[in-house]
């Protein structure tokens, strides 16, 4: 059964502010109460009895079967392996709320006649909420206007420390959403290729504000990945009066920026890229490879089970399962076989992608996507419901009604 739009279907705007919380929500949860688990679970029954009573695409009734499966039988592995029961648990809750981000939105979604972009446009705006938060927060830091007692308060409230007091240049916030900003920086650049309805101003200030977000979140990956993805971006733009703006709207800022904090700022480039900070990063990561190698060297084929650590090694106490380096984590926990059933869904992705005419920025949006990926060799950010809505956010890009490369 489909309706004609969202206003008259309660249960997309309910799956849109599962996204939002999903996005705005650190933790996902505000004073100890799950927000996100809480509208996930009922999303996840509402979907249960819909799909028995009505007739569903046959991915939305498979999918969660297989999954279920995989699960179980990766929970089998990790009993005979003698894995903590609660760290299995652990991670499998992780993927379950990964997993739910994709699923339920495109659900919901496709019982209803709007355009799949609209899923995008209400991720930017959720992630456009979260960078203006942290530009707020920023000025009044920067102000000294109660700075510890504001972090006392908001870690109190989400349950999760995001900012950080100790940065050179201004206070770091750094929300798990912040992977985001590349996909929602390509996107917004190319706005009228996958038909993205959002006027002038808003756009420019949602441009301005993911490029904020992205300095203050001090990730050396996360401002090289989008560097690059700006640099995709321009190159897959066709129109040259447009490639001017953008290179300008950049080069503006460049100017604006340097002269008030060009010193501090290479002081602290050299320090977050070069000093004790980044070799002390890299050093642990250094052992955590060592530690991954030899885990998977163990237990090639079948690995060692959901919520398996690396033996004689553990990167965070109450979560044995996390890896930064996460590509090699899940091969450890899940063997060569899982390995490829992952990369099979992966090559499906990337075929959903290349549906259709092949233009310039539908290329692009692949590498975009394919350096996403490749993030997973130094970040460990994949298993949340976030890293499910970046990869909702690359297919519903994908399923872009305008295929032209025209501006």
């Amino acid at each position: 059964m489909k309706t004609k739009s969202a206003r008259e279907n309660p249960l997309l705007i309910l799956s849109y502010i599962f996204i939002a919380s999903c996005i705005i929500l650190p933790s996902g949860s505000i004073y100890s109460v799950n927000v996100k688990t809480i509208l996930s679970a009922s999303l996840f029954l509402t979907a249960a009895l819909l799909i028995a009573r009505e007739k569903s695409s046959l991915f939305f009734v498979l999918t969660p079967i297989a999954l279920a499966n995989f699960l179980l039988f990766y929970f089998i592995i990790a009993i005979t392996n003698s894995t903590p029961t609660k760290d299995s648990l652990s991670q499998t809750v992780a993927i379950l709320a990964t997993f739910s981000s994709i699923y339920l939105p495109l659900y919901f979604f496709k019982r209803t006649e709007n355009k799949q972009i609209g899923i995008f446009v209400a991720i930017t705006y959720s992630f456009g909420f979260v960078c203006a938060l942290k530009v707020v927060l920023e000025v009044l830091m920067l102000s000294g206007i109660g700075l510890v007692q504001a972090k006392d308060f908001l870690d109190e409230i989400f349950g999760v420390s995001f900012i950080g007091l100790d940065a050179g240049l201004f206070y770091r916030i750094h929300f798990p959403s912040d992977y985001l900003a590349p996909v929602v920086l390509y996107a917004l650049i190319n706005a009228k290729h996958f038909d993205i309805r959002i006027q002038p101003l808003p756009k420019a200030m949602l441009l301005s504000l993911t490029i904020i977000s992205i300095i203050l979140s001090y990730s050396r990956f996360l401002w090289a990945y989008s560097i690059i993805t700006a640099l995709i971006a321009i190159l897959t733009v066709s129109n040259v009066q447009k490639k001017f703006f953008v290179l300008a709207f950049i080069a503006t800022g460049i100017l604006l920026f340097l002269p008030a904090f060009g010193e501090k700022l290479y002081s602290f480039i050299a320090t977050r890229y070069a000093g004790a900070y980044a070799e002390s990063s890299d050093f642990t990561r250094h052992q955590m490879l060592d530690a991954l190698i030899d885990g998977i060297d163990a237990k090639p084929i079948l690995g060692w089970g959901l919520g398996s650590g690396a033996p004689g090694y553990t990167n965070i106490e109450q979560i044995p399962w996390y890896f930064e380096i996460q590509w090699l984590g899940l091969a450890l926990q899940f063997g060569l076989i899982g390995i490829l059933l992952i990369l099979a869904i992966l090559i499906v992705s990337l075929a959903i992608m290349l549906k259709g005419r092949v233009t310039p920025t539908k290329m692009g949006l692949v590498g975009v996507y394919l350096i996403w990926l490749s993030l997973g060799f130094f970040n460990g950010f994949m298993l949340t419901s976030v890293g499910g809505v970046i990869f909702l956010a690359f297919i519903s890009l994908s399923a872009s009604p305008n295929p032209r490369q025209t501006y």
